[in-house]
């Protein structure tokens, strides 16, 4: 679903969190995915595997409001990424043995990531369709936002 993810991003950018760097949203949009893909690739771990779990993001949260006097982050700018991780681990429909690791057992293995096999299977075959038509869901909203402002602005230029 990482068009979904990115669309997620896009939508927090234009309504509550506008002055934050795109970027930065749609890394953390990503978040749970860079780690556990890359975990993935190189051991054959799980592709959604520990960063996709609850208490590794209440991990992160704790992490994140330790480390944000030093670091000199606006509080503002890490609601936005700890929303957008949260959100990721909504809307890709985890399993409850991966959502809640490591209290419901371990993760098991998974053959090594193929991104190309993954697309394929999300998008053309859909193995998740519910997960596949929010992905539509979210993208398609994101363009209603956008063109909705680019609508509005140039109205209220005339």
């Amino acid at each position: 679903m990482i068009a979904g993810h990115f669309a997620i991003a896009d939508i927090t950018k234009l309504t509550c969190f506008q002055s934050e760097n795109l970027w930065y949203l749609n890394l953390a949009a990503i978040g749970p995915d860079i780690f556990d893909k890359i975990v993935s690739a190189l051991f054959g771990a799980p592709s959604r595997g520990v960063f996709h779990s609850l208490p590794v993001f209440v991990s992160i949260i704790a992490l994140a409001l330790l480390l944000r006097p030093w670091v000199g982050l606006e509080a503002s700018t890490i609601s936005a990424g700890l929303f957008l991780w949260g959100s990721h681990l909504f809307s890709d429909f985890l399993e409850p043995r991966v959502l809640f690791w490591p209290f419901l057992g371990p993760l098991g293995t998974s053959p090594k990531f193929n991104i190309m096999d993954k697309l394929r299977s999300f998008y053309i075959v859909r193995v998740f369709p519910g997960q596949f038509w929010l992905d539509v869901f979210f993208v398609v909203s994101m363009w209603v936002i956008v063109i909705s402002k680019f609508v509005i602005s140039r109205s209220s230029n005339y």
